[in-house]
């Protein structure tokens, strides 16, 4: 049995949201919790020709997809250099 993880899958959610200006990262931290806390990969939605190039990578993309997830990261990336990351850990209680 190797010992290798798999990549984790990656997805977006400014297709499903639009541009929301301040609140796009607290939109997409509220989509991370959810995520995390139902352990479903939303989709990667208008992913419709997928790169030859990142063949390798886990896109969900066609519909959300069960995942286990332990952590999931929220990038947040704005005008001007006003950028965040949040890593939320899943809570067991």
């Amino acid at each position: 049995m190797s010992s290798a993880r798999a990549p984790p899958g990656d997805q977006r959610d400014q297709g499903r949201h639009r541009h929301l200006l301040g609140a796009a990262g607290g939109v997409e931290a509220i989509f991370t919790l959810l995520a995390l806390r139902d352990q479903v990969a939303p989709v990667t939605r208008n992913y419709l020709d997928p790169d030859p190039l990142a063949a390798e990578m886990d896109v969900v993309h066609g519909e959300s997809r069960p995942m286990a997830m332990e952590h999931a990261i929220c990038n947040a990336f704005g005008f001007g250099g006003v950028n965040a990351s949040v890593i939320f850990k899943r809570f067991e209680g």
